[in-house]
C-alpha cells in the first residue's frame, strides 16, 4: 500500500485537460510541480470532446449569436490590450508530459456539464491519484468528482461571494468594481459552490480592460496549487480557506451571471464608454497636487536633523 503524504511520498496528481494546448499561467503550474520533489504528474485525462470539429464550431457560432456584441469587445480588447508576460498565450505542454500515461475519454454530454462513463472512471482509479487539476472539461458532474483522494481542486476566478458563473473578471470591470477575486475549490455538486480552499483578491487595476486585469489576476492566482499541494505534503490534509463564508453565512442570493446579451452589452458598453470619457475630461482638466511636511527635532542626544 502506498505511504500517506504525511511520509514523505510525492503526491500523485492527475490532469484534466482538453488540449496539450494551455494558457502559460497553467504551463506555470504543470512546470512548478514537474520542478517540486513533494509531487509529481502521474496521469493526464485528456477530453475527445474538447477540442470541437468544423461542424460543431459552426453550431456553436449559431448559438452564440445572441452574444455578438460581447463577442466583438472581446477581440477589440484583444487587440488593443498589450500584456506581458501573457498569460492566456496558448503553447504546447506535450514535451513537458512527454513520459506521463494519457488516458483519453469521450465524456456524456448533457446540456451544461460533463459526466464520465462508470469504466473510464474505473481506469483513473487504477492511477491512485491524490489531487486532479481540473483545467479543461465543461461542469463536472457525478463520479469523476470522486477520482482522486483529496478530490478535485478547480479555479474560479471570481468572486464566488458575489459572482457566480461567468465571464471571469468581466463583471468587475464592466460594473466598477474596485476588487476582483479568485478562488481555488474542491469540486462539489453545486455550480462554484465547491469546498474553497484558497481564496484571494486583488485591485481591480484596469477599470476598462478585461484582458488586462484578467493577466494580472490569473498570473497572481497561479501560485494557489503549489501552496496547498505544499500544505498537504507536510501536513496530510487540506484546510478550507479561513477567509470568506463560513458554514453558518447566508446562503448566495445575488443572480447567476452569463455571458451578456446583444442588448445588456450595448447598455455595458455605453456606461464603460462614459467612464471613459470622464476618465479622459479628468486627466486633462485635473492636477495633482503634492505638499511635502516636515520639522527639525533637535535634543542633546541626537543632534542630526530628523525630516517627517
Amino acid at each position: 500500500m502506498r505511504q500517506p503524504p504525511t511520509l514523505r511520498q510525492p503526491l500523485r496528481i492527475g490532469l484534466l485537460l482538453d488540449s496539450f494546448l494551455q494558457p502559460q499561467w497553467v504551463i506555470r503550474i504543470i512546470d512548478e510541480i514537474a520542478a517540486s520533489s513533494m509531487a509529481e504528474i502521474v496521469l493526464v485525462v485528456r477530453n475527445l470532446s474538447g477540442e470541437p470539429d468544423g461542424e460543431r464550431v459552426i453550431q456553436r457560432l449559431w448559438q452564440r449569436r445572441n452574444h455578438l456584441f460581447y463577442a466583438a469587445y472581446t477581440k477589440l480588447d484583444e487587440r488593443l490590450s498589450r500584456v506581458a508576460p501573457d498569460a492566456f498565450k496558448r503553447l504546447s505542454v506535450e514535451t513537458q508530459l512527454s513520459d506521463v500515461p494519457v488516458l483519453e475519454v469521450a465524456p456524456q454530454m448533457h446540456k451544461f456539464n460533463d459526466r464520465l462513463n462508470d469504466e473510464d472512471v474505473k481506469r483513473i482509479r487504477e492511477y491512485d491519484l491524490d489531487v486532479a487539476l481540473r483545467f479543461g472539461f465543461r461542469i463536472l458532474k457525478g463520479e469523476v468528482l470522486h477520482i482522486a483522494k483529496y478530490g478535485v481542486w478547480s479555479y474560479h476566478h471570481d468572486d464566488g461571494q458575489i459572482y457566480r458563473g461567468g465571464p471571469p473578471g468581466f463583471w468587475e470591470v464592466m460594473t466598477g468594481d474596485p476588487v476582483t477575486g479568485s478562488m481555488l475549490q474542491i469540486l462539489n455538486e453545486e455550480l462554484d459552490n465547491g469546498v474553497v480552499i484558497y481564496r484571494s483578491w486583488s485591485s481591480t487595476i484596469n477599470k476598462f480592460s478585461v484582458k488586462k486585469n484578467n493577466n494580472n489576476y490569473y498570473w497572481k492566482s497561479s501560485a494557489f496549487v503549489m501552496r496547498k499541494l505544499k500544505e498537504l505534503y507536510e501536513v496530510g490534509s487540506v484546510e478550507r480557506s479561513k477567509v470568506g463564508p463560513t458554514l453558518s453565512s447566508p446562503p448566495y442570493s445575488r443572480r447567476l451571471y452569463k455571458t451578456p446579451t446583444n442588448k445588456e452589452m450595448f447598455g455595458l458598453a455605453f456606461g464603460l464608454i462614459k467612464r471613459a470619457t470622464a476618465r479622459g475630461f479628468e486627466k486633462v482638466l485635473a492636477t495633482e497636487t503634492w505638499s511635502l511636511a516636515y520639522r527639525f527635532r533637535i535634543n542633546s542626544e541626537d543632534r542630526n536633523n530628523t525630516f517627517y
